[in-house]
């Protein structure tokens, strides 16, 4: 068993992980990485040239982005030197709480054999120890600032128990061999710490400190049969994760949709496209790279305009309300009347926003999808959808507001909001890039039966009532129109892998302008306020995974 990332969402893909000796039966031509996609694989190396080899800081970073293959973009060079120097500020001791620790090479890995089987359990992270040996301390990063998510109870667990528990083991050479622990020699640990640096802000967060018992007790109550399953594995369940896995050849859950973009290159390697993602590159390659592809940290003053919030809190209360289970139609009484702020879940609309907000929930009750619940087979809110266009070799993902299926077929829902009155310049799906992607995945049958009828329903809600408009995938005009859309934003997107900045309007209001060496700031102080009427989900929801375990 070998780290397995419990945020994971396809568990064939965790259960592939938890066994390195699975392999395709057919390998096809290797397609190595132009840049670096580990975002945190570069700061690993300089800390450990650092800490082992006596190097400075800067003679580190020198030596890393000199020979780290493939190399890492100049903003992720930005992103790890900030990071390291935060993270070393205090030399001797930057993060433990009261004795000095010193850093320990390779892993602690816990190793049992059951039914010839091997079985090992690791966490990643930086490891320390006391001097005599009896305390040791696992450190973990957050892109962001520590102690700003709860992580899973299953991952924290797993980290304490190796670290209470696991021998000392270097990195195995090929990876598909099992680790060769050494037994540990000294004092019995008695004392395990896990502790989270903030990259970001150089923040730090004690996430459990406590005896070799505590971990133990802590890891038979909230790990054992967690990742006992998650080994065994289940059925498949396509998504963003599938461009990683070592099995997709093999996966029947996957639907192939060869020439999905319209691109005939599958010579590049693997990659993930949205519609938010090709939007994000056609604003700035670099951009789209650092925020969307290494999640890179937004910076702390960062913050969305009231509009942008607006439309967030909209998504979320009628998210909230068609994932309610018997299908209800949406009511009146549902929704916040305005007279006063409101919230719901991390976003809190204030002021005249309140108010806009609660009049276009008002006028979705006229045209909510489950007014006619009784008419409904099946419905997901906010599914991932994923298409393997093996022609371009891309993994196309969309994750629609909402689907249900009736009578006639599937169907495809987005809301938008906008207090925009003023004359239209582009048509629907101009406008709005996912709803061409929706497009050509419904015309694809990626939702399985049920796709011959289906159809899109948009829904654009403004304070003073609501306009729905609806598409037809199998309109010959729409369908080329979309086909249009979509190739015009993917074709630029694959043929780069270098990411080249591109400063300009766009620069205002990207959110990881603090790691890229050419950002040109704006005459204005907005630079970091992300605006928008018309909200689209995927791009302003925070995109980035910020555990780094």
């Amino acid at each position: 068993m070998a780290g397995l990332d419990l945020l994971q969402s396809c568990p064939a893909q965790i259960a592939a992980k938890a066994h390195p000796e699975v392999s395709p039966r057919v390998r096809g031509p290797f397609k190595g990485q132009p840049l670096e996609t580990f975002a945190l694989g570069p700061l690993m190396d300089v800390l450990n040239r650092v800490e082992f080899e006596g190097d400075s800081i800067q003679q580190a970073l020198e030596t890393v982005a000199q020979h780290r293959r493939p190399p890492s973009h100049p903003g992720l060079g930005t992103f790890t030197e900030h990071a390291v120097r935060g993270y070393l500020a205090n030399p001797s001791n930057p993060l433990s709480c009261d004795e000095p620790m010193y850093p320990v090479r390779g892993f602690w890995v816990c190793r049992g054999k059951k039914d010839g089987v091997v079985r090992e359990t690791w966490a990643w992270g930086r490891r320390y120890r006391s001097q005599d040996g009896a305390v040791r301390e696992l450190r973990v990063f957050r892109f962001g600032t520590a102690g700003s998510r709860t992580r899973p109870p299953a991952e924290l667990a797993t980290a304490a128990y190796t670290t209470a528990f696991g021998s000392p083991a270097a990195w195995p050479d090929p990876w598909r061999e099992p680790f060769d622990p050494v037994p540990p020699s000294g004092p019995a640990v008695r004392r395990v710490r896990i502790v989270e640096f903030g990259c970001l802000d150089s923040s730090r967060a004690v996430l459990f400190d406590g005896t070799v018992e505590e971990a133990a007790a802590m890891y038979a109550a909230g790990a054992q049969d967690v990742l006992r399953q998650r080994a065994l594995g289940g059925a498949p369940n396509p998504g963003s994760d599938c461009a990683d896995c070592k099995i997709i050849t093999a996966c029947d859950a996957l639907p192939r949709v060869p020439g999905l973009l319209g691109i005939a290159d599958s010579s590049k390697v693997r990659r993930t496209l949205s519609a938010a993602t090709a939007k994000a590159y056609a604003s700035c390659p670099a951009q789209e790279h650092l925020s969307r592809t290494l999640h890179l940290p937004r910076p702390l003053d960062s913050e969305y305009s009231p509009k942008a919030i607006r439309g967030q809190a909209v998504h979320a209360v009628l998210e909230a309300n068609h994932a309610r289970m018997p299908r209800v139609p949406c009511q009146i009484g549902d929704f916040p009347d305005g007279s006063q702020d409101w919230s719901v879940g991390r976003w809190q609309v204030r002021g005249d926003q309140a108010l806009v907000a609660a009049r276009m929930l008002a006028h979705h009750v006229a045209v909510c999808p489950f007014r006619h619940a009784n008419q409904v087979i099946d419905s997901r809110v906010e599914p991932v959808i994923v298409a393997h266009d093996t022609a371009a070799d891309v993994l196309v993902v969309a994750k629609p507001d909402l689907i249900y299926r009736d009578s006639e077929g599937w169907v495809w829902r987005e809301t938008k909001t906008t207090q925009w009155y003023g004359p239209k310049t582009m048509t629907l799906l101009e406008e709005h890039p996912q709803l061409a992607f929706a497009v050509l995945l419904l015309r694809a049958g990626v939702l399985g039966p049920g796709s011959a009828g289906a159809r899109i329903e948009v829904e654009v809600l403004r304070p003073d009532g609501a306009d729905p408009s609806c598409l037809d995938p199998a309109d010959p005009e729409t369908a080329a129109e979309a086909q249009r859309i979509v190739t015009g934003l993917a074709e630029p997107w694959h043929a780069d892998m270098r990411s080249i900045a591109r400063p300009g309007e766009s620069c205002r209001t990207c959110p990881v302008s603090q790691w890229c060496p050419d950002y040109v700031p704006p005459r204005t102080n907005s630079d970091h306020i992300f605006d928008a009427d018309g909200v689209d989900e995927e791009l302003l929801d925070d995109p980035q995974n910020d555990d780094a375990w």
